[in-house]
């Protein structure tokens, strides 16, 4: 009966998955407008502190669920509550100030303020505004705060209802209160706490490959953030046992603290004990990189490392049952204390029911275990099927439950058929394989074992990261048979440092003495991701096709269930065969892309012949667009190589991103073929920076002036402007200005873009004088800077006559782009408009001799 159940778990896991498809969940929506100063009251559900690796500053976020949020109407007064240290209760001060008549939160609970038959009255206004900002006032808090004034508890409720004072949650959703600098009042886990601060509404993914900010914590039921957040209330209950935990794991993280540098201790923490947030983002990429950063996420290897070296330890003293409650125990309360992630919880219930077989005698059945855990899983959180942790999670664990049994039977027919001695002594004879020293055989074992879970893994990670690290299957070899050694000893150093630590600073120098080993391996993991960026190894895929996933699964099912009759050495072939689905990438004619990057300009274009240019990289809104929005995009893409990266003009919100996708390029085996640059004096103004940086990465610099062309196939990239001869006072005046073309058979022109940078008024005549012919028919126009007044003439665009314009420029930007005037003469001239504020990321794409343009988000 173990493969039905399996089976019915599945068919629960795909009908999750089809009804998701059919009717995407819906996102919490944010109680509060972007920017609004509000006041958020809930349950706390976490606490993260963290050192930011950035700027040293100590961070604090408080997770809130079922929170509730109104605008915050008082004056922005400090609070009348402190705390004697950083876990201390509430304590009243002799403050006066608005806040005192605000409920006079103490370390008692939450006291209503002073009701007598004499100001009942005023002080139902002064609970009013209380509420407004706490907006939750358990029932049983009422009856105290009555009790104390000798009033019954519905008369106390009947008046605040009245006055529309909500008396409990309204089931509110998640809120995540990041503290101001210097707060370091920190709540109970489990209590109710009520915080001020600005409402920031999560980033939503505006560029193909973007990170979804918005959909990613809503997966996880949180709205909002609130940032500089300040506490200004709350209750007396919480949960012990969790604020206990949570206190052990910020003791854990001070001991590591204590212990090893900053930067390995970030690793530590966030391997035992699920802190990611203050990890150096450098080590993160380069883990991610070389593709082990599964080992940073609290995964199946870490708690079957933790829960089995706990359950034989004990073991050797208690019975089995006994044994397997305790570990079952500890190990709950583990996830519980390090926040039960996707991936966490798949290993942790997988565990369960290990442990469950062992106990009652019965047979543990990976896939069946697998399959329910994914069912229990989704039937708590649908939306856990859209998050990439989850997804690789269940990939690496059907790899080992399913993939790795499949190639170990590989050519086991033979066996069946000749009898198990001789069978495998044919066996032998027939693929000519010997007998190995046992290293050998490990190593053969441990690359077959990384071998089938890359396998399995292979089109979620191109799906989520868009490329793979092929040096991550050996990588992973050496990798993983020392995590016990990690683990166990980063575990016992911290016992160690709980039991001894308070003697002082010189019990922590013999146990960093001792942590030399962890140490020593925290630097080989670091020493070998290095190797792996120097060497070539990185595939640029892309991200895969729905055909390419569902041709990939198909030959994987049929791989696995033919794996008996396939002889042992054609099984890598087989598979590594199959894994070339994801290099099939039919032209699909011309593309241009222009990023949403805020206030700036970025415009990537793909060849017919496949080949990638990009046309500027920067913004001055949005920080390190190069990091979050250009080189995920080129990974996107598939970005092998880059022909060219032409820059219009040397402003920061054009050029401020390209030192990010150079070194992105160089750790990451992209070549770039030039960097091309305007053939222009302006006065006491050069680019030298720019091209000191081009010359850091090895990358050539060239110059285009009017007239010079770059051929690509079909494609040509003939620039109009600015002729090298002319000098001039302002950068864009000078920019350069490219006309891109595709050519038909015969010659013949068929489309055409043009690129015009933030070329001005005056630019745009030296044009008109000098090529007005190169300029009719155009197809698409990149308005010039940013749809400002100063550019888009009417004289200019009667001549290009676009059959459609487009526009880069910022949501609510200062600048007032795109403005009004040149909006007037598109709509005048009957030319569509497309803005990135407004439609996100734009692509116009040129295949079978028709236009199209697609716009990332949905616009009326």
């Amino acid at each position: 009966m173990r493969r039905p159940l399996c089976l019915a778990m599945l068919g629960f896991t795909a009908a999750v998955r089809i009804m998701t498809w059919i009717k995407p969940l819906p996102q919490p929506s944010p109680p509060m407008e972007d920017g609004q100063t509000a006041v958020v009251a809930g349950t706390v559900s976490d606490i993260t502190s963290y050192m930011d690796p950035e700027n040293g500053q100590m961070v604090h976020i408080v997770y809130l669920k079922a929170a509730d949020a109104l605008p915050y109407q008082g004056a922005e007064t400090q609070s009348d509550l402190k705390f004697k240290d950083p876990d201390a209760e509430l304590i009243k001060t002799d403050s006066i100030s608005l806040n005192t008549n605000l409920n006079n939160f103490t370390a008692a609970g939450i006291r209503a303020v002073n009701f007598s038959d004499r100001d009942l009255k005023q002080n139902i206004t002064a609970q009013k505004e209380a509420q407004k900002q706490l907006q939750e006032i358990d029932m049983q808090v009422w009856e105290k705060s009555a009790q104390e004034q000798g009033m019954p508890a519905q008369t106390l409720e009947k008046s605040a209802q009245e006055q529309g004072i909500p008396m409990r949650s309204q089931g509110g959703t998640g809120v995540m209160c990041r503290l101001q600098e210097g707060e370091v009042r920190l709540p109970e886990i489990g209590s109710r706490a009520c915080y001020r601060g600005k409402a920031r509404h999560f980033k939503t993914a505006t560029n193909p490959g973007e990170f979804d900010a918005r959909a990613y914590y809503a997966g996880q039921g949180i709205s909002m953030q609130l940032s500089q957040a300040v506490l200004t209330g709350k209750s007396e209950g919480y949960s012990g046992w969790r604020h206990a935990l949570y206190r052990l794991r910020r003791h854990a993280g001070e001991v590591l603290e204590n212990i090893f540098p900053q930067k390995e201790a970030s690793v530590l923490k966030a391997m035992l004990l699920g802190e990611k947030k203050g990890m150096d983002s450098e080590i993160k990429a380069l883990y991610q990189g070389a593709g082990i950063s599964h080992i940073l996420a609290i995964s199946g290897l870490h708690i079957s490392l933790l829960g089995m070296g706990l359950y034989r330890l004990l073991s050797r003293f208690l019975s089995r049952k006994l044994s397997g409650l305790l570990s079952c125990g500890v190990l709950f309360s583990y996830l519980v204390m390090t926040g039960f992630s996707a991936s966490a919880a798949r290993a942790g219930i997988m565990f369960l029911l290990y442990m469950t077989a062992k106990i009652v005698g019965r047979t543990y059945d990976m896939p069946t275990a697998l399959s329910t855990a994914a069912a229990l899983l989704l039937l708590e959180n649908p939306a856990w099927l859209q998050d990439g942790g989850f997804q690789l999670s269940f990939a690496a664990a059907a790899g080992a439950a399913v993939t790795i049994p499949a190639f170990e039977r590989m050519g086991s027919d033979a066996v069946k058929l000749f009898g198990k001695d001789k069978g495998k002594k044919n066996y032998i004879k027939m693929y000519g394989e010997k007998q190995k020293h046992p290293v050998m055989q490990r190593l053969l074992q441990g690359f077959r074992s990384s071998f089938c879970i890359s396998l399995t893994t292979l089109p979620v990670l191109l799906s989520v990261f868009y490329e793979w690290n092929l040096l991550s299957i050996l990588l992973n070899v050496l990798v993983i048979p020392l995590m016990g050694i990690l683990m166990g000893g980063t575990v016992l150093l911290v016992l160690a440092g709980s039991v001894v630590g308070g003697i002082g600073e010189p019990v922590f120098v013999f146990l960093r003495i001792l942590a030399l080993p962890v140490k020593g391996i925290l630097i080989f993991y670091e020493k070998l991701c290095l190797l792996s960026e120097g060497l070539p190894g990185i595939w640029h895929a892309g991200k895969p096709e729905l055909w390419q996933l569902l041709v990939f699964a198909a030959g994987l099912g049929l791989l696995l269930l033919l794996a008996e009759k396939i002889p042992r050495p054609a099984g890598v072939p087989a598979a590594v065969l199959l894994c070339l689905v994801f290099v099939l990438k039919p032209q699909d004619g011309m593309q241009m892309t222009m990023l949403d990057v805020g206030q700036g300009d970025c415009i990537y274009i793909r060849t017919e012949s496949g080949k990638h240019y990009l046309y500027d990289a920067g913004s001055s809104s949005q920080k390190d667009t190069g990091t979050w929005q250009v080189i995920p995009f080129l990974k996107y893409q598939g970005v092998g190589r880059l022909e060219a990266v032409f820059v219009s003009h040397w402003d920061a919100d054009h050029i401020n991103g390209l030192e990010a996708v150079f070194e992105w390029a160089e750790k990451s085996g992209v070549s770039i073929g030039g960097l091309v640059l305007p053939q222009a004096h302006v006065v006491q103004d050069e680019p030298s920076r720019l091209v000191e940086m081009a010359g850091s990465y090895h990358i050539p610099v060239y110059r285009m002036a009017a007239g010079d062309l770059l051929k690509d196939g079909k494609t040509e990239f003939l620039c109009l402007h600015p002729d090298g001869r002319d000098s001039f006072t302002d950068r864009n005046t000078a920019s350069l200005v490219v006309q891109l073309t595709l050519r038909a058979e015969n010659g013949d022109k068929d489309f055409s873009i043009l690129l015009t940078g933030d070329v001005d008024a005056e630019g745009e005549q030296k044009i008109l004088a000098s090529s007005p012919g190169l300029l009719q028919s155009c197809d698409i126009l990149k308005t010039a800077h940013h749809g400002s007044e100063t550019s888009t003439t009417r004289e200019f665009l009667d001549a290009a006559a676009p059959a459609c314009a487009l526009i880069s420029c910022g949501r609510n930007n200062p600048y007032g782009h795109p403005h009004k005037a040149v909006l007037e003469r598109l709509k005048a001239a009957r030319i569509p408009v497309f803005v990135t504020n407004e439609c996100g990321a734009v692509t116009v794409r040129r295949r079978q001799k028709k236009i199209t343009v697609e716009t990332f988000l949905n616009v009326d």
